[in-house]
């Protein structure tokens, strides 16, 4: 099971440079206060990131009601900066290309 954590709205100035700076520079500056600014908005039936992103995504583009896709609260599509959070508990963030392990 994938949990998807996305930005939690905070509008802090440190908010607002971090996500900058991820889109930019993926996680040169990750450190792990950075996880509060996310939220788990919704879980995905599947251990595979490459498929969450495609399950999370059709289903988001084309309006369609997924039943691997349990939400938690109110989200977007999953695109670049956000987290997910894989069944052992590991988290990686989206790349442009791509995951990369925190």
């Amino acid at each position: 099971m994938i949990t998807l954590m996305q930005n939690n709205g905070d509008q802090s100035q440190a908010a607002e440079d971090f996500s900058r700076g991820v889109y930019f520079d993926g996680l040169t500056n990750w450190t792990s206060e950075c996880f509060d600014f996310y939220d788990a908005v919704a879980t995905i039936e599947t251990d595979d990131l490459e498929e969450s992103f495609e399950i999370h995504n059709k289903s988001r583009a084309f309006g369609l009601d997924d039943d691997r896709i349990k939400t938690i609260k109110e989200h977007c599509s999953m695109s670049v900066g956000d987290i997910v959070r894989d069944s052992d508990g590991n988290h990686h963030m989206v790349c442009r290309i791509g995951f990369e392990k925190i």
